[in-house]
Parts: structure tokens; C-alpha cells; sequence
């Protein structure tokens, strides 16, 4: 296929080589005009593309894109590079990764006066990674149509984008999992779902059972999935949670076709 068709084009033919485009499916109207054979094979021809053009389709990165930081060392007023010799009890002490300005930095510190904080630095350890987004149609660049289903999921769940991602230290003990994902598909609609079901080729325009989206108008959209982590944390007699949200985005192109038929 060449790089000189259309905008619109392309969006009909990538739709149509999935098999999503099935003989009940709503059908949206663009300018142009169809050729068709005798057979009835119809083509579209469109000279005034349906879907605006961007200067980017990379999204703007958000702070909540970033994994836990480590703590600054300052936190850990007693943090020491060695055990102390006279330490009533050398076993309580453990080491926890932290920033000296932009230097990050292995100190030893007492787990049992800061359990709070070495639950923080195991959880930046962990290094927590936002989803993987799944979404309809599968592609590199996906370009979808008004009133099509879009099915989105958590695309290859790993230990540090899914969980549960658990570490252990000097008598702690911490594990993440993501409890929710929440989804904001760019034109007002928000969704809180679980991993939701991956689309399969050949399953059509069905409706994804579990997690979805029907476009009602052509554009370019912003869809962004925020996962909601929850570290739960214990050791030394205490414990705690820590919440952690972490986002990923993806650019979606839905444009408008109009498919013409004629019977000779």
C-alpha cells in the first residue's frame, strides 16, 4: 500500500483487513465518492480526510508517568555506611537504596525506628512501570472508525506493570499489585476497569465484555490508562499501605467512512 492514499483510506482498509467491519455495523458518512465492478467490489475514493492532522502524536508526559522515587538520604538522619560495632542489634539493621542529590546512594539504617521509610525505598526498588495499553485496532499506529467498539486491556501483565512484585529485607516485607485501572479515552468518557479481555482476530465488532469505548464523533484522541497500585508493607511489629498511580497514554485516530454498494 503507498504512502500517497488518503487519510480516510487507509482508515477503511485497516478496519476492513482486521474483519471489524461487519454487515450490521453503524456506518458514519464522509466526502467522497466509490467506484464500483461489476462484481459489486466497491473502493472509496476520498479527497477530504476525516480525521485532523497533528503535530504530534506523542502525548505530553504527566509526573504520574514516573515510577516511585527513592527517598533523599536526609530522610534517614542515622543512616550510617556501616553497621555500628556496639549496635545492640547488628539484624535490625538494613540496607536501603537512597538519593544524595542526584547520587544514589546504599546506606545501613535501623529498620526498626523507620519502617515507614525503608517501605519507601523497598517500593522504589521494586521499579514499578506503567501498563503495557492494549486497545482495538491492533496496531502500531491504530486508526479505528465512529461506532466501532474499542476494546482496551492490560497488553503482556508482568510482575512490575500487573504485579504482585514482592521484596523482602532485613525483616521487611512489601508487596505491590495494581487494584484498578482507569481509563480516560480523551473525548470526556472515563472508565475504571480490572486487566480486561484482549480482542482476538475473528472476533468481529462485538463489544468487549469486560472493558470498551464506542467513538461517536471522528478525531484524534488522547487515551490514557492510569494503573492504581497499593504496596502493602510489613515488619518489626507494624504495617502500612502506600498508594502508587502510575500512567500511560496512547494517540487513536477515529475517523468517519462511507462505504458505497451498488447492484448492476
Amino acid at each position: 500500500m503507498t504512502r500517497n492514499l488518503t487519510r480516510s483510506v487507509l482508515i477503511a482498509v485497516s478496519v476492513a483487513a482486521m474483519g471489524l467491519l461487519a454487515p450490521h455495523a453503524t456506518v458514519a458518512h464522509a466526502a467522497g465518492d466509490g467506484e464500483c465492478t461489476g462484481d459489486g467490489a466497491c473502493s472509496v475514493k476520498d479527497s477530504d480526510p476525516r480525521v485532523p492532522s497533528s503535530n504530534s502524536d506523542k502525548p505530553k508526559p504527566k509526573d504520574e508517568d514516573k515510577p516511585p522515587k527513592l527517598p533523599e538520604c536526609g530522610s534517614y538522619p542515622d543512616a550510617r555506611m556501616d553497621v555500628p560495632e556496639d549496635a545492640d542489634n547488628p539484624e535490625d539493621w538494613v540496607q536501603v537504596a537512597c538519593m544524595e542529590g542526584s547520587l544514589r546512594l546504599v546506606v545501613w539504617v535501623e529498620g526498626r525506628a523507620t519502617p515507614a521509610q525503608v517501605a519507601q525505598s523497598l517500593l522504589a526498588q521494586v521499579q514499578l512501570e506503567p501498563i503495557q495499553i492494549g486497545l482495538t485496532p491492533k496496531s502500531a499506529d491504530p486508526m479505528t472508525v465512529v461506532g466501532m467498539p474499542v476494546w482496551l486491556w492490560v497488553a503482556e501483565p508482568s510482575r512490575t506493570t500487573w504485579g504482585p512484585a514482592t521484596i523482602s529485607a532485613g525483616g521487611m516485607t512489601l508487596t505491590a499489585s495494581v487494584e484498578s485501572i482507569s481509563w480516560d479515552m480523551g473525548d470526556g468518557t472515563t472508565l475504571t476497569c480490572g486487566k480486561g479481555t484482549e480482542w482476538q482476530y475473528g472476533m468481529g465488532d462485538a463489544l468487549s465484555p469486560t472493558c470498551g469505548h464506542v467513538y461517536e464523533k471522528q478525531g484524534r484522541y488522547t487515551v490514557r490508562a492510569r494503573s492504581h497500585w497499593l504496596a502493602r508493607w510489613s515488619g518489626y511489629g507494624q504495617s502500612g499501605t502506600i498508594p502508587v498511580t502510575l500512567s500511560a497514554a496512547r494517540q487513536l485516530a477515529v475517523g468517519e467512512i462511507q462505504v458505497i454498494l451498488t447492484g448492476r
